[in-house]
């Protein structure tokens, strides 16, 4: 009887420090999260271009490879040579930033090609060098992607183009980012047509 009043006794003091932590936790932020993701720009092009694909069956996903300061869930930019910090400490990505690159390039690059138009490339990897803002309202993307071709053979692209932001909102930024991506699709569908015609 006694034990089970102490039982009793301790769970009513453990439910208030739970709840206390949880007042104290909810204060302390202040602000809550807003979470964000990428959208695809499907853009119909005056001439169709060859359709690629990310990945294939040896790399179904496509892999996308970023700087180590962007593996984080919030968006982050550059504002040194070394330094990062966040945009916006109340925003953060709905899903994994390499998982949503992946998805909006495949839409974006499908968009661009004729329908039902049989994969002439797929991209197997593509390794970002940059991929950030850098606090000037630019947005800078560099890389390297690497596409199979389907008639045999790879080919490497090397990519690099700047996105202009207002530098400011966080909304900007995801807009700059989207028009990034689909910039991307663009190139990557040109050099696929390119270096498919001179094989």
């Amino acid at each position: 009887m006694v034990l089970e009043y102490q039982v009793q006794c301790m769970k009513k003091i453990f439910t208030l420090a739970m709840a206390a932590l949880s007042l104290c936790g909810c204060l302390s932020s202040g602000v809550r999260p807003r979470q964000y993701l990428l959208d695809a720009r499907a853009v119909t092009p005056a001439q169709p271009l060859p359709l690629v694909t990310m990945g294939r069956s040896a790399f179904p996903s496509g892999d996308i490879r970023l700087p180590r300061y962007l593996d984080s869930s919030t968006p982050m930019m550059r504002v040194g040579k070394s330094q990062t910090r966040e945009v916006d400490e109340s925003a953060r990505w709905a899903s994994p930033l390499p998982d949503m690159m992946r998805e909006v390039l495949a839409i974006n690059l499908a968009s661009l090609a004729a329908k039902n138009a049989e994969p002439t490339a797929c991209v197997d990897q593509i390794w970002f060098s940059r991929f950030a803002p850098e606090g000037n309202k630019v947005l800078r993307v560099e890389g390297i992607a690497r596409l199979s071709l389907t008639k045999g053979g790879n080919s490497n692209l090397d990519f690099h183009f700047e996105q202009a932001w207002d530098g400011k909102t966080i909304e900007s930024l995801i807009a700059a980012y989207n028009q990034a991506l689909e910039h991307l699709a663009l190139l990557l569908a040109q050099s696929a047509s390119t270096t498919s015609a001179s094989r």
